[in-house]
């Protein structure tokens, strides 16, 4: 059992301070949309300021907390309550168009990986995860999850060479 501490809301304010960004992303890869991600974000910030207790590793906790709160709204919405993890992330707003073109490159090519593998990757890339944290936000073996990450970023790049020799 993991230990826990007293987070009071000057805690919680410093730690969404600090990974509002990680949150945000694995928050829209979950609901594959901006609107419901901030939604998501706040019912589970909401909730979580209201307990007394967390554990002491506050990310993987609130990152477990934000899958299991994206299920519950998938499940008011279609049967199958699985979270598909949207490529759909990552803010290319304001930027050139050729930011823009590998960004929608790099979304098309994390699409087609398999869930479980993008899961794992936008947990250790886009939201700066160890494999520690994510194997116990996942509640699988730690072997698992670092093998499911190279498989995918092996996929990822069998994907993007193609990509990649046309930019040189």
């Amino acid at each position: 059992m993991q230990r826990v501490s007293d987070y009071d809301n000057n805690d919680w304010a410093a730690f969404f301070v600090e990974q509002r960004h990680a949150l945000t992303r694995y928050a829209i890869a979950l609901t594959g949309n901006v609107a419901d991600a901030h939604d998501l974000l706040q019912d589970v910030m909401v909730r979580l300021v209201r307990r007394a207790n967390t554990p002491r590793d506050a990310k993987p906790y609130v990152m477990r907390c934000l899958r299991n709160a994206a299920i519950d709204l998938r499940r008011g919405r279609a049967a199958d309550a699985a979270p598909k993890i949207a490529p759909v992330f990552l803010d290319e707003s304001g930027a050139d168009l050729r930011i823009r073109e590998t960004v929608a490159t790099v979304q098309a090519a994390l699409a087609a990986l398999p869930d479980r593998q993008r899961e794992v990757i936008v947990l250790k890339l886009y939201c700066e995860m160890t494999f520690e944290q994510i194997a116990r936000m996942l509640a699988e073996p730690l072997g698992t999850i670092t093998s499911r990450y190279a498989r995918g970023l092996s996929e990822l790049r069998g994907l993007l060479k193609d990509e990649v020799r046309h930019a040189s």
